[in-house]
């Protein structure tokens, strides 16, 4: 019988059918619209570690610019990557630039693997109950 054609042993052939755990990398700081709204023209360094936390990137070349990157790979194999970069002007802040940032409730969302629209059909049930009582 030809090598390819052989089926797997009965125990490899069992084992096949499962896949193994893959678990969720997350790097990074994760920074919110919520957050980022509560940057303000002027604050201090200071202000802005105390609002988003020590940058991810802090290079001693560009002592002005701090870099937030936040990368999330679900394991799924889905990935979500984010940057928010920070510039100071005589240690105050300048102004800032960023890739599209998600909600808290977004991201809550996204990491307990559940989609906004099932959380609405969730809340719809969870009202009609109530109303039934």
């Amino acid at each position: 019988m030809d090598s390819k054609n052989t089926p797997p042993p009965a125990p490899k052939r069992w084992f096949g059918i499962f896949t193994p755990y893959k678990i969720d990398i997350q790097q990074g700081n994760f920074v919110s619209q919520e957050m980022a709204s509560k940057l303000r023209e002027g604050m201090t360094k200071e202000q802005v570690r105390f609002l988003l936390g020590a940058p991810l990137l802090n290079d001693m070349f560009h002592a002005e610019r701090w870099d937030y990157i936040f990368r999330l790979l679900k394991g799924d194999g889905t990935l979500t990557a984010n940057r928010l970069t920070v510039f100071f002007s005589d240690n105050r802040l300048a102004r800032f630039e960023s890739t599209p940032l998600p909600n808290e409730a977004e991201y809550l969302l996204h990491m307990s693997g559940k989609t906004p629209k099932q959380e609405k059909d969730k809340a719809q049930k969870k009202d009609q109950d109530k109303n039934k009582s």
